[in-house]
C-alpha cells in the first residue's frame, strides 16, 4: 500500500489527465489525488482490524470500527471542514482524508482497549 501510495502521488497529474483534459480539473484532482495517498497506507490496518474484532467475537467493537470512518467522522466532517479552516465548499473534499485517518485512529484505540481485557 505504501509503494502504491508513493506512486499515485508522484504520478497524480499524468493519471488525472487521463480522466480530463481541463487544466483545472486536473489540478484539483491531482491535489485530491495526493491528499488522499497520506491515508492511503493505513487502510489495510483499518480492515484488519475490523475483521479481528469480528474473528474474536467483539462485534460492537468491530461495528464501531466499520462505522467510524464513513458515518461517525467523515459526515461530520464533511460539513464542518469548510466553515473549520475556511476552506469554502470547493475544499470538503478534504474530509475523505480525515474520516480515514480519524477512523484509523479509532481503531487502533479498540484494539488496544479489547487487547487490555
Amino acid at each position: 500500500m505504501s509503494v502504491s501510495a508513493m506512486l499515485l502521488y508522484v504520478f497524480a497529474t499524468s493519471l488525472t489527465m487521463v480522466l480530463s483534459r481541463n487544466t483545472e480539473v486536473i489540478n484539483i484532482g491531482a491535489e485530491i489525488l495526493r491528499f488522499q495517498c497520506f491515508s492511503l497506507p493505513f487502510l489495510a490496518y483499518f480492515a484488519t482490524s475490523s475483521m479481528l474484532m469480528q474473528n474474536i467475537g467483539k462485534y460492537y467493537s468491530s461495528l464501531v470500527i466499520s462505522v467510524s470512518r464513513q458515518g461517525i467522522f467523515y459526515i461530520p466532517l464533511l460539513f464542518a471542514l469548510p466553515f473549520i479552516f475556511y476552506f469554502g465548499a470547493e475544499r470538503a473534499v478534504y474530509g475523505t482524508a480525515c474520516g480515514r485517518c480519524t477512523g484509523i485512529f479509532t481503531g487502533s484505540m479498540v484494539v488496544r482497549n479489547n487487547r487490555l481485557r
